[in-house]
């Protein structure tokens, strides 16, 4: 992600950056050394969830019975279906 223009301001910045003594003076340069830039909203894109598929109403007593977590029964049933 190296951009010469990132370089140039970064180099205004750090050679002038001491010169200033006063705040408002400092971001005055800042205004006028990056460009202007008009608003641009970001759309972003939602994921999509996944519906859980119901799960077997024994999974639950069996984990407990058993001492395995639910999807460690679920993997079980699921290879024993194969």
């Amino acid at each position: 992600m190296y951009s010469t223009t990132a370089a140039k301001h970064s180099n205004i910045i750090n050679k002038y950056l001491g010169v200033f003594d006063n705040k408002k003076d400092l971001y005055n340069l800042f205004l006028a050394v990056f460009p202007k830039v008009s608003f641009k909203k970001i759309t972003y894109i939602k994921k999509i969830k996944e519906k859980k598929e119901e799960q077997d109403e024994n999974i639950k007593p069996l984990a407990r019975n058993l001492e395995l977590s639910e999807r460690e029964i679920t993997e079980y049933i699921a290879f024993l279906k194969n």
